[in-house]
């Protein structure tokens, strides 16, 4: 979050990124799904919210959403900083702040020849092994 912001609570919901996205939910929230599928620039609107990568297939153009809904949507990721938090997580830092350790996310989903660290020991084999 941004210097200073939502520093009281430190929850994304005192964010104004939160807040902006609040608003603009109430204010579609009573547009009918059929119009945004076909209305105006409706093609364009129905791309943008369509995604594929690595075989996976993501449309959320069947949703109540604008293209507006998204750039809030990167706007919020962006001042809860999703990125660094992923970066975190991948080196092993610990961001679970409730258990002050890591998460093994990562390594839960990773291939056995894969090399996750956590205090310098690759947990992947750990993980594996007690998944059996």
């Amino acid at each position: 979050m941004d210097e200073g912001e939502g520093q009281d609570e430190g929850l994304i919901s005192s964010a104004s990124s939160w807040k902006a996205l609040l608003e603009h939910a109430e204010a579609i929230k009573k547009q009918h799904l059929g119009k945004l599928l076909t209305d105006g620039d409706s093609d364009v609107r129905n791309r943008a919210l369509r995604a594929s990568y690595d075989g996976i297939f993501l449309d959320f153009s069947h949703q109540i959403m604008t293209l507006e809904t998204t750039n809030l949507l990167f706007d919020l990721a962006e001042q809860a900083n999703v990125q660094g938090k992923i970066r975190e997580m991948a080196a092993g830092d610990q961001i679970n702040r409730t258990e002050k350790r890591s998460v093994l996310h990562i390594a839960l989903r990773a291939q056995s020849e894969e090399v996750y660290l956590i205090d310098g020991k690759n947990v992947v084999p750990l993980v594996h092994n007690d998944s059996r």
